[in-house]
């Protein structure tokens, strides 16, 4: 459904609606510090971010310092998309702890971070998903 929201009016990715979020919490980044934040591939940010540039979402400057660095800001379309999709966010996350008790709520916030820290820890970018295949099963399952 938040998709859907930001897809609609933004015309946002899924990726693009990441980086935003990134961006409007971090920002400025360079393309390498997204990708570690995102936890998705250089070239999954490159292509993003060319079409958040498109849009008018995000804007590129190169380092004074270092000029092989490129630096990502939000621009102010950027900062006003993320402006009007987080409180659609916060509403629908809202409506769905509802149904939880406190407790639930606070082992559920702890059971997620368990799992994005096991995620960083065993699922770095370079592991091959083949580790994952179970046994080769026959034609009958």
């Amino acid at each position: 459904m938040l998709a859907k929201a930001y897809t609609e009016r933004f015309r946002l990715s899924v990726t693009g609606w990441r980086i935003v979020g990134v961006l409007a919490n971090f920002q400025p980044l360079s393309a390498k510090e997204l990708a570690e934040r995102t936890a998705m591939n250089q070239v999954s940010i490159t292509r993003a971010v060319s079409a958040l540039v498109r849009l008018r979402m995000v804007r590129r400057t190169v380092d004074r310092k270092d000029r092989r660095r490129v630096i990502l800001r939000l621009s102010e379309k950027g900062l006003a998309a993320y402006r009007e999709v987080i409180p659609v966010a916060i509403g629908i996350e809202a409506e769905l702890l509802k149904g939880l008790s406190a407790a639930e709520r606070v082992a559920l916030k702890r059971l997620v971070r368990t799992l994005c820290e096991r995620a960083g820890a065993v699922l770095p970018e370079t592991r091959d998903w083949r580790d994952f295949r179970g046994p080769a099963r026959g034609a009958h399952g």
